[in-house]
Parts: C-alpha cells; structure tokens; sequence
C-alpha cells in the first residue's frame, strides 16, 4: 500500500561532529511519523565523517539517509543545500549536535494538516540541557505566540530562544518562496532567518509540548573574552537584519528598540575587546542612526553611549577597564 502521508525532509548539516552526528540521525530515524527523509550535509569535515556515514548508508542507514559533501562554507550554506535536495512537503532543520524527541514530527504535521486554512509553520517547546543530564532535569524553552510578530517582537528583543533552529516545521513551498539563509552569517543566523521568515508569515501555529533537545556544550559564545572579530561582524550583520525587518514591518517601537539596544551594548563590549576602530565606527554609526526614542532614562542606552564617547576621547583600553570595573562592581552588589 502507498503511503499517502506528505514526507518531511529533515536537514542536518554537520561539520567534524560524527559521535554527535550519528545520535542526531537516529533520533530523526526513531521517529513515530515514518514518512521521512534525513538529508545530511556535511560542510567539508575533516575527521571520519564521510567514510563512516557512507559505511552505515551501506547498513542500518540504507534508504533512509541521504550525503552530500560540499566544501566548507558554514552551517548556513549547508542548511541551503540541503533545501534543494529536498523533496518533502515539509522541512525539518536539526543541528547536528541536537536531537528531535520521538513524538516530534508526527505532532506537527497532525496539526499543520488539520488547519482550516493553509498555515507556513508550526512551532513548539524544546528542552536545553548538558549532554550527559537526563531530559527531567533539563529547562524548558521557547516561547508560545498566538501571532508571527509577537515572535518577530520577542525575537528582536533579545529572546534568543524564543524560536530555536529545531522548533519549526516548515511548509517547503513557502521556504522556496523566500530568500534562504544567509551565507554570510555564521552567528545569529537563525535568530536573522526566522524573524525574516515569520515576517512574511501569515499565521503560525503551535504544539504545546517540549519535542527537541537543544544539547549545550562548550563553544564560542557572543560573550566569550577572545571572540573573534568575523563572527562578531556577523553578528552584528544578523542585528542589523532584524532591526530593519522589524521597522519595514511598522513595529519599530522603544520597548523593541530597548531590547535591541541590550543586544547592541554586549555586541560592543566584544568588538572593544577586538580593537577594530573601523569596525567600532561602523558599528557607532549605526546605532545613532537607529536612534529615535529619548531612551536617556534607560541605563542600557546611558552606559552604550558613555562608551562610545569614552572611546572617542580615552581609547579603547581605558574603556575596557572602566566596564571591567563596573561590571565586577555589580556583581560584588548582586
């Protein structure tokens, strides 16, 4: 018997990350919804990812697991390929290190299929934790919206999990629709392409259930010390992005510019620790052009121009020291 069922493409890219690669399949391949298929693309890894996963093509993985190499380009280059090798009504995106809980897709698409009118997404909770902690102790996150600007609003925010890379399910003809991720942003890309998605969204919809686990380990964060001086260009390329969405979208208020302003303040401590001036310029400009509220009362505003101002007459080092010293003041107090 044909199953009549719509197939959903779950695309992984992965980069030098096997042991972790191979839990993320086999979550995709435990799933209740049977009419799947798992695209991996892998970014170019150079350790044994290729002949190992060609190796359990070859066995349990056989017809169910699709390769492809490219070279190295980032997770959001690979994210593109993979989209136009799929062939399902609906796309999954599921980082490599990351897992889908049983229950996951088959929820979903129920839902998606039993809307009145055609719907572009389905969104839900998911669970963070360390790899070795057990799903009970692990917290909950991302947020419920009725509506896609409430997302794109929280998004903007500052809400970096208010929709995490796993918790959408995607019709596929409205992904084509759109432009795709963008290849030149490697941190805050999902944040940038889901707030861009959702603000061509019409309605969204929701399975209020925690069906993913987002798997936390060590790893280059926004407010690691060393951050380097591309990613942080990235992620301010990503803010930049959201600000505009947000404005075209007519939602461009000061509590939203407040949270883009927090954003905007640790974004800056980092590119101090860079010591770009060229970098710092652009990004001083920016923020002054986006500046339309009277936000003198908020500290977050006070304390991101008393750095910019600080640097333009004392240097970078001094402003450095000032907010390391503020900082640990504040948390001798807390």
């Amino acid at each position: 018997m044909i199953d009549t069922k719509p197939m959903v493409s779950v695309i992984i890219p992965t980069y030098n990350r096997l042991a972790y690669l191979k839990q993320a399949v086999n979550s995709c391949l435990e799933q209740t919804y049977v009419r799947v298929e798992i695209i991996v693309v892998d970014d170019g890894s150079t350790d044994d990812t290729e002949s190992s996963v060609r190796a359990l093509i070859d066995g349990p993985w056989q017809g169910k697991v699709e390769y492809c190499k490219q070279d190295n380009a980032g997770a959001s280059a690979a994210r593109n390929r993979g989209l136009k090798l799929a062939r399902g009504e609906y796309v999954q995106f599921l980082d490599s290190d990351d897992l889908l809980l049983p229950e996951k897709i088959s929820l979903q698409v129920e839902v998606l299929k039993e809307a009145e009118a055609a719907t572009e997404v389905c969104s839900c909770y998911g669970l963070s934790g360390g790899f070795d902690e057990d799903l009970a102790s692990m917290r909950r996150i991302c947020i419920h919206c009725d509506q896609p600007v409430d997302y794109v609003r929280a998004m903007a925010k500052g809400g970096i999990h208010a929709m995490q890379t796993s918790a959408p399910l995607w019709r596929r003809d409205f992904l084509l629709s759109q432009d795709g991720w963008r290849e030149d942003i490697s941190l805050g890309d999902d944040r940038e392409y889901h707030v861009r998605l959702l603000s061509k969204c019409s309605t969204i919809l929701f399975v209020d259930a925690s069906l993913y686990v987002l798997r936390e380990h060590s790893g280059p964060r926004l407010s690691d010390a060393e951050a380097n001086l591309p990613r942080l260009m990235s992620a301010f390329s990503a803010l930049r992005s959201v600000v505009s969405v947000v404005q075209n979208l007519g939602e461009w208020d000061s509590e939203v510019y407040d949270g883009v302003v927090r954003s905007a303040k640790t974004l800056y401590v980092n590119l101090l620790q860079c010591g770009c001036a060229d970098s710092l310029v652009e990004f001083e400009q920016w923020i002054a052009s986006i500046t339309q509220f009277d936000s003198s009362a908020k500290s977050s505003f006070r304390l991101l121009l008393a750095m910019f101002w600080g640097r333009k007459l004392f240097g970078v080092r001094f402003v450095r020291a000032v907010f390391v010293m503020l900082m640990s003041i504040r948390k001798s107090l807390s």
